[in-house]
């Protein structure tokens, strides 16, 4: 633990740490904050400060959510989650290896988890844009 190695390297895990764990916050609490009725990346809205935004961070917070959402569906917590641990080990100091190798296989993990639940036809789960179109190319070709 606290194995930042030299001064340099210290300023740029312990910044890169603390940028990363604030947009993880930020990300989790619009996730949490989301409406479907807020203005966002599928929906338009005509006047863009509103006082009919749910969402707790405001007009970014939606917006962010709104795209987090019809990408990734609900799994886009796991992307969050996933942010803070990581970035709370870089600013910690904490040794952190494989972190690019980890992140793809998250993505690889949440589109095999969306598709179980696609295939399961839920109404409680979104699984995203990403998945919906993975899954129908895939019928396409193998189906």
């Amino acid at each position: 633990m606290f194995k930042y190695g030299s001064f340099k390297l210290f300023i740029l895990k312990f910044s890169l740490g603390i940028t990363i764990s604030i947009f993880s916050i930020f990300l989790f609490i619009s996730l949490i904050s989301y409406s479907s009725d807020d203005p966002g990346f599928s929906q338009y809205a005509d006047n863009t400060y509103s006082d009919n935004i749910s969402n707790y961070l405001g007009y970014v917070g939606a917006y962010t959510s709104s795209l987090m959402m019809v990408l990734f569906g609900h799994s886009s917590y796991f992307i969050s989650i996933f942010l803070l641990i990581n970035g709370s080990k870089f600013f910690l100091g904490i040794k952190n290896r494989l972190v690019l190798l980890k992140f793809f296989l998250l993505f690889v993990s949440i589109a095999f988890l969306n598709t179980v639940f696609y295939d399961l036809n839920n109404n409680w789960y979104e699984v995203g844009l990403v998945t919906t179109v993975f899954n129908q190319v895939v019928d396409t070709f193998f189906l």
